[in-house]
């Protein structure tokens, strides 16, 4: 059976977000993937837009930059160590 196809069932989805944002929680990390997962497809398929969610999206958008900011320092500082070691042959 499919949920909000007609109308929103708003107790049943506050209950699926509140397990969602649990699961978000919880140190397994497939178990917290497979939420995150879920959550951004709902929101981008604007099923569930709620302010918690724009706020987790928000945060989740942030951390992908920050991370992947951080990843690019690692790869220049990697490559920059790896030149300064190598011999240099000047001909």
């Amino acid at each position: 059976m499919r949920m909000n196809q007609k109308h929103k069932n708003d107790p049943k989805n506050k209950a699926l977000q509140n397990l969602l944002f649990k699961m978000l929680q919880q140190k397994d990390e497939a178990k917290a993937k497979r939420a995150l997962i879920t959550l951004c497809d709902l929101h981008r398929r604007k099923v569930w837009f709620e302010d918690r969610l724009q706020m987790l999206m928000t945060m989740i958008a942030a951390l992908s930059f920050l991370l992947d900011f951080e990843k690019t320092m690692a790869m220049r500082v990697t490559i920059l160590v790896n030149m300064s070691q190598q011999p240099h042959n000047l001909k």
